[in-house]
């Protein structure tokens, strides 16, 4: 992390309607994401903001990281599920930054972020959240990338 500066936030999300897919590994999420993308068009549906995936690991699956692909719909469209579902996330307490370049390198965003909230007094949960506010036929190092970690408990010292 030499030379890297990190601005770390603490912020509460906006509760949100996402369609979603779910699947173990994190070499598909790519995939996953134009599949999302795909069910949307098919069934007319629009989607806004950003797609994100979220990683992290289940008792069932010790190994290997279990992720999930998420984008952001405008419609009301009831919860549902199959290969692709629809959701709503509720509001939740996070901390969040930004990483600028390749997505290669978010793990030392995340460690980053990390050590933040442990400095700070904040113990995150195990998941990491990767918003990518990017269109991929820009060149890499332009890439931003919204790192985010569920806070689960804020600890407050007192005065």
């Amino acid at each position: 992390m030499t030379g890297a500066r990190y601005c770390v936030i603490a912020k509460t999300t906006e509760p949100t309607r996402v369609a979603y897919t779910r699947f173990v590994g994190v070499v598909n999420a790519p995939s996953r994401i134009w599949m999302v993308r795909d069910w949307a068009r098919r069934e007319g549906y629009h989607l806004i903001g950003a797609p994100r995936c979220v990683f992290g690991l289940e008792e069932n699956h010790s190994v290997m990281a279990v992720c999930e692909v998420q984008w952001p719909l405008a419609e009301a469209v009831e919860p549902c599920q199959g290969e692709v579902g629809v959701r709503w996330l509720p509001p939740q307490r996070v901390l969040a930054t930004y990483h600028q370049g390749d997505t290669a390198d978010l793990h030392t965003t995340a460690a980053a972020l990390r050590e933040w909230g442990s400095a700070n007094s904040y113990r995150t949960g195990s998941s990491l959240c990767e918003i990518y506010w990017f269109d991929v036929r820009t060149p890499r190092e332009h890439w931003i990338t919204e790192v985010q970690s569920l806070i689960e408990e804020e600890r407050r010292d007192a005065e």
